[in-house]
């Protein structure tokens, strides 16, 4: 079986989840057989990764079609098309790839991939599926430029995947078409699976918050969060550690204005990205979702394999994966007062909580392998072809 598949070129090069997701997704599809052939914007650490695994790739310039939701269409006309002239090329590349090694299928990783992979699979009149990872506006603050044109290509793939209920439901609505649910997988072993009873053990109580510093992350409910636990319930022994990307966007200098203006350096510490969260997280006790719309929440699967405690937003994917009272917590996104006595409980208690997180941890293992995960999507594939 030979898919190609069009994965997407972070701005600034990281392993996003999406990326990740992906990886870990191919890994399993070449036990299963799948050929697959990757087609990508540039050489970078994702690259590094696909040589480890054998497997062929195309580096070639790819743009996104996207516009701030705030923008105005008309300002960035010239733009579209000037990338459109770069994505035609790609897709030209693409096309002449795929059909010399007999690609039967392709699999576009996101919609931050593009529409380039729907006009090669159109023009081979080959099957191709669109797998849907994020809410745009809500999580990205971004739209399609051309959104008719592009929501087009999407409902007209042979196939539509879901990463959760709440994805499902929403493009089914917005496409106006059937989606297929499959949870996102994640591996787990001794890297990134440690022993619950490590945590919550007294002393400073460590808060985990990961992914890209942004407004739809929501790190700004965790560190106002932090800031009333020490004003109003006393709480000194606490330290937050916000994990992700640095850029120098106007909302990450705010977070870190606030932090300064509000005495709280003591109690939150920065870090910069990395493709191995697990190593942070080995050593922190509750991890926090304060996404204002996750799609699935990968993160928090990882907190949960991890042994930490979790506490997460009541919107997008989120409640599919943490269970209420049973695996950990739910607050409501923007509600920094619920969101610190979230916390405050898990503080005083710690018994209990340890129970949950041990809870946590078997549903991650359980309900979201990446074994599970491939072969759903083999499955599809199978049906397809």
């Amino acid at each position: 079986m030979k898919v190609g598949y069009f994965v997407e070129t972070p701005v600034e090069h990281n392993l996003t989840g999406g990326v990740r997701s992906f990886l870990n997704l191919v890994e399993e599809l070449l036990k299963l057989g799948v050929e697959p052939y990757v087609v990508t914007s540039d050489e970078w650490a994702f690259t590094d990764r696909l040589k480890e695994l054998g497997v062929p790739y195309l580096a070639s310039k790819m743009f996104r079609p996207f516009v701030g939701v705030t923008e105005h269409v008309r300002f960035e006309r010239e733009k579209y098309w000037i990338k459109t002239l770069i994505n035609n090329n790609t897709k030209r590349k693409a096309l002449k790839w795929f059909k010399e090694n007999g690609v039967e299928l392709v699999h576009i990783n996101s919609q931050f991939a593009g529409i380039v992979g729907s006009q090669v699979a159109q023009k081979m009149n080959i099957p191709y599926v669109y797998h849907i990872r994020e809410y745009l506006e809500e999580h990205f603050g971004v739209r399609f430029y051309k959104e008719k044109l592009v929501e087009n290509y999407i409902a007209n793939a042979d196939r539509v995947v879901g990463i959760s209920k709440a994805i499902q439901e929403y493009y089914i609505q917005r496409l106006d078409r059937g989606v297929d649910l499959i949870y996102n997988g994640i591996p787990y072993g001794a890297e990134n699976c440690y022993a619950c009873g490590e945590r919550l053990q007294g002393g400073v109580v460590n808060l985990a918050i990961t992914g890209r510093v942004t407004p739809g992350k929501g790190q700004i409910d965790a560190i106002k969060a932090v800031e009333l636990l020490r004003d109003e319930h006393g709480v000194e022994n606490i330290c937050l550690h916000i994990i992700g990307y640095m850029g120098t966007d106007s909302y990450e200098l705010a977070l870190k204005d606030y932090v300064r203006e509000h005495d709280l350096e003591k109690y939150v510490v920065f870090h910069q990205f990395t493709n191995n969260p697990a190593q942070i997280l080995k050593d922190c006790d509750v991890g926090l979702t304060c996404s204002v719309a996750e799609a699935f929440g990968r993160v928090t699967v990882e907190y949960m394999l991890a042994g930490l405690f979790t506490i997460g937003t009541n919107t997008g994917g989120t409640p599919e994966i943490i269970l209420e009272q049973e695996t950990g917590l739910l607050y409501e996104q923007g509600n920094e007062r619920e969101l610190a006595e979230r916390i405050y409980w898990v503080i005083n208690n710690k018994e209990k909580a340890k129970s949950m997180l041990q809870a946590g941890q078997d549903r991650a293992k359980t309900c979201f392998s990446i074994q599970a995960t491939a072969r759903n999507v083999y499955k599809l594939y199978e049906e397809l072809l």
